[in-house]
């Protein structure tokens, strides 16, 4: 006789198949561990030079790891490089976060100045251009919108180019200690008002432009300090009086004076024949209806004179007409 079945059939397991792990796919595993381990909140950025060194195949996992995390930024290769050290090198820098060390590294140049700065130049006014060549330092700050002389411009400047702004008036402190400006172009803006010694700390100055303003007076000390002044541009100007004392500090040293261009009926003669060094003097296109007899005769160097349209009738007895 058969026996019964028992009361509580037990159930048979069969035996699962074996799974064979390919040794590339166990390295993963054991290393995606590791990575889900130490990832917290608090360390969620990776360092660039880590993922570097990961297998490419790790990049979707990554992912997925990082669902509940920020999102890892991509950064350009070269700011990769520029954080993390070569191989087999000690790395310059603390253990501080790679995002510091990138901007540290590789943005701090561009974030030195706001204005273009070739060579060393401790500050450059904004949008000007600063160019240090040859122990000669130039600020260029042409047609930049200026309303005023920028007061950060540094005083070893040597070239001022401040033409075709909106400048109004010139004087305080705008070129004080400015002792080795060689050369100041403030052509071209609507200057209207020059205050006493503005110019008075600029022993070297060379050539001063002040061309195509809305000047209107030049008073007694308006040009004092200019002791070696050699070239004096002021054409296109509306200029009614000059101060018999405005070029007291010029006469020896200028060579070219222009006052073309305005309204001048009258010029200070007497300061004018004491120019000893003058080459060229240009005062076509005004008023004048009379010169002073003997105005010439002590300009040995003078080579060029132009009074061309003005309202001269006859000329004074010099040998400069002769």
């Amino acid at each position: 006789m058969p026996d019964p079945p028992p009361s509580h059939p037990i159930r048979r397991r069969h035996p699962s198949p074996r799974t064979h792990t390919h040794p590339q796919r166990r390295e993963e595993h054991s290393i995606l561990s590791s990575l889900h381990a130490s990832i917290t909140p608090s360390n969620t950025l990776l360092n660039p030079c880590e993922l570097q060194s990961l297998p490419g195949s790790f990049s979707s996992h990554l992912i997925r790891l990082s669902t509940e995390t920020p999102p890892i930024p991509r950064l350009p290769s070269h700011l990769i490089r520029c954080a993390c050290p070569t191989p087999g090198t000690s790395p310059a820098f603390p253990a501080l976060h790679w995002l510091t060390l990138v901007t540290c590294c590789c943005l701090l140049p561009s974030l030195i100045g706001a204005g273009e700065t070739w060579d060393v130049v401790a500050v450059c006014p904004f949008h000007c251009v600063c160019r240090n060549l040859s122990d000669s330092l130039s600020t260029l700050c042409a047609d930049k919108g200026l309303l005023f002389v920028p007061p950060n411009v540094d005083r070893r400047t040597v070239e001022l180019r401040l033409a075709d702004n909106y400048i109004t008036e010139v004087g305080g402190a705008d070129f004080a200690n400015m002792t080795g400006l060689v050369d100041l172009t403030l052509s071209r803006n609507t200057i209207h008002s020059i205050r006493p010694m503005t110019f008075s700390d600029l022993e070297s100055l060379r050539s001063l432009h002040l061309d195509g303003n809305r000047l209107t007076t030049l008073g007694p000390r308006d040009l004092l300090g200019l002791v070696n002044l050699q070239h004096l541009i002021v054409n296109g100007n509306q200029l009614t009086r000059v101060s018999a004392e405005a070029f007291n500090d010029l006469l020896l040293t200028l060579e070219d004076l222009d006052m073309s261009y305005n309204n001048l009926r009258w010029v200070p003669w007497e300061s004018i024949q004491n120019m000893a060094s003058l080459h060229t003097l240009n005062l076509d296109h005004n008023l004048i209806d009379h010169i002073a007899e003997g105005s010439f005769g002590g300009l040995y160097k003078l080579a060029r004179l132009d009074m061309t349209s003005n309202r001269l009738r006859t000329l004074p007895p010099d040998p400069l007409f002769a």
